[in-house]
């Protein structure tokens, strides 16, 4: 039963383009939590629950900080022109 590793192997494989060698220790953090998630068993603690779901926020915020903005619209196509 590991699914929560699993879950999260297919979160990283999704934002490979996005995460780096910076970002390491944070992943290597979040499968260390959801590889201790997964022998939990069923009733994990609470205190366990909120670190993996802790863990989780803070990978979701370095996915989305690092995702490249494609820049579109009129203003930027006016910039463009300068």
């Amino acid at each position: 039963m590991e699914r929560m590793r699993s879950a999260l192997e297919t979160n990283l494989a999704a934002s490979a383009q996005v995460l780096d060698d910076r970002h390491a220790a944070h992943t290597e953090l979040c499968r260390l939590l959801a590889d201790q998630m997964d022998s939990a068993g069923p009733n994990p603690s609470t205190r366990l629950s909120a670190a993996y779901l802790s863990g989780l926020k803070d990978l979701a915020r370095l996915q989305s900080n690092t995702v490249p903005v494609k820049k579109t619209g009129k203003l930027v196509a006016l910039r463009a022109e300068r």
